[in-house]
């Protein structure tokens, strides 16, 4: 019997206080026949979007922070858990993306495989409120009330007024609160908690789709589950002049989270446009 056999029937804990489980119950039964378990667990404590607790590892290592404490906490053998960061897209200038990483826990057969998903749809909206302003455009970009809201201070003493705002009395109501505390910038943007957001739901569900054909991918070699990409092979010459570009993307390496077997994938590309060349476009 497989590893993958093993997972048929079986109970995955998911630690959450934003009601994940609906997002990734679907893939994880679908594909690995396990079902998904929320179990309530304060995962505020290792960050919160709208800034009260300051995120302190990367996604990565946060995600599995949740997972092992959802582990502890319920005496399970299997855990997940999902991280996301929204903010400017790391390669793509003047562009907001989401990036979500999830994390399988196997502590029966001490595995962890994890994911992630990139996406420009997100719905991101911020902006500082001012007395007497017409908020109606603002609300269209917020994809208000479809997406909910927060409204917070600025600054050290940052101090959240109000969260999931799908109203337009209850924001007006959130925002006098805070004119009479007397706060001196006051924030208006998207509540990016998983069930306030339906464009990070979607990417989140979308990660969770990538980590279970993960799972399911077995290695070559040993048969381990997680067989995916491990790294990028780099390095392109300019179709025109030749120079090489050592961060242009050439291929996709495969590898086993168990054993040492990788393959690379088949070539993304030959060569690289002019217009990405540091020679040719300086």
């Amino acid at each position: 019997m497989s590893i993958l056999d093993s997972y048929q029937g079986k109970g995955v804990v998911l630690p959450t206080m934003h009601h994940k489980g609906v997002l990734v119950e679907g893939t994880f039964l679908d594909v690995l026949g396990m079902r998904v378990e929320e179990i309530a667990i304060d995962t505020n404590q290792f960050g919160t979007f709208s800034g009260e607790v300051k995120r302190i590892e990367s996604a990565k290592n946060t995600a599995l922070k949740k997972a092992q404490l959802g582990l502890t906490a319920s005496g399970a053998e299997f855990a997940i858990a999902s991280e996301g960061t929204i903010g400017p897209d790391p390669l793509v200038p003047f562009v907001t993306s989401n990036t979500e990483v999830i994390v399988f826990i196997d502590a029966l057969n001490n595995l962890i495989i994890t994911e992630s998903f990139r996406s420009y749809e997100i719905v991101a909206a911020s902006t500082t409120y001012l007395a007497d302003m017409d908020l109606e455009k603002f609300l269209v970009k917020a994809d208000f009330p479809r997406h909910k809201l927060l409204v917070r201070s600025d600054g050290a003493d940052l101090k959240c007024f109000g969260k999931a705002i799908s109203t337009v009395s209850e924001l007006k109501d959130v925002i006098s609160q805070a004119v009479q505390e007397k706060c001196e910038t006051i924030i208006i943007e998207n509540d990016f908690r998983a069930f306030a957001s339906p464009s990070r739901s979607l990417n989140i569900t979308k990660a969770a789709q990538r980590l279970t054909e993960r799972i399911a991918s077995l290695c070559p070699e040993c048969h381990t589950p997680g067989w995916g990409v491990v790294a990028l092979v780099q390095g392109l010459a300019c179709s025109d002049c030749g120079e090489l570009n050592e961060e242009a993307v050439k291929a996709q390496l495969f590898g086993c989270i168990s054993c040492a077997h990788q393959v690379a994938g088949p070539e993304l590309a030959e060569s690289i446009d002019p217009g990405r060349c540091n020679w040719c476009n300086p």
